[in-house]
């Protein structure tokens, strides 16, 4: 990876219907940041789901899909950085289904703004945060119902979705909607 900008004019793929810039379904992607930035600048009128006009996400995990992202560079500079523009940018991360995976090494992850979260998971016990910085531009404001977005979604009947070992955020991850849902360590 080098230092690289993407729009959503020419890098959009399906996933199940929705627009994303990076699909891992059926596959192991390692992607590693070692140092450089990508920057995603999403425009609603390129999108693939051209009648809600939202980006579901930069990554999306879904069918047995396994996603790792890491930054390996010394100085732990990469960085995925989200500009909404005029497009509903739903998540940065979005893992979907049972079977699929994502784990955060490393990374700084900045999005000025999203509609929904940072990182949503539908799956369970499918996402582990152990390292990055993540800061959400938009956080907690009254635009969507129920506090959104967060720096976390998960969904499920009270079962483990979200393994945080490590990390820093811009809030305060053990007090969001779904907090039951976050396991975080005691200290």
């Amino acid at each position: 990876l080098s230092n690289v900008a993407l729009d959503t004019k020419t890098l959009v793929t399906d996933c199940d219907g929705y627009s994303t810039i990076i699909n891992v379904e059926d596959m192991e992607l390692t992607f590693d940041l070692n140092g450089y930035t990508m920057t995603v600048n999403a425009a609603a009128a390129d999108l693939v789901d051209a009648k809600s006009k939202m980006l579901m996400a930069v990554f999306s995990v879904d069918k047995g899909g396994k996603l790792t992202i890491n930054d390996s560079s010394e100085a732990k500079t990469g960085a995925v950085v989200v500009n909404a523009n005029d497009a509903m940018v739903y998540s940065v991360v979005a893992n979907y289904t049972d079977g699929a995976y994502t784990t955060i090494n490393g990374g700084k992850f900045i999005a000025d703004k999203v509609h929904d979260s940072m990182i949503y998971s539908g799956a369970n016990e499918a996402v582990t945060v152990n390292d990055g910085n993540f800061n959400l531009g938009n956080l907690g404001t009254p635009e969507v119902q129920n506090g959104k977005p967060w720096i976390f979604n998960v969904l499920g009947a009270n079962e483990r979705h979200l393994f945080v070992k490590g990390g820093t955020f811009n809030a305060d991850i053990n007090h969001q909607y779904w907090a039951f849902e976050v396991v975080v360590p005691e200290t």
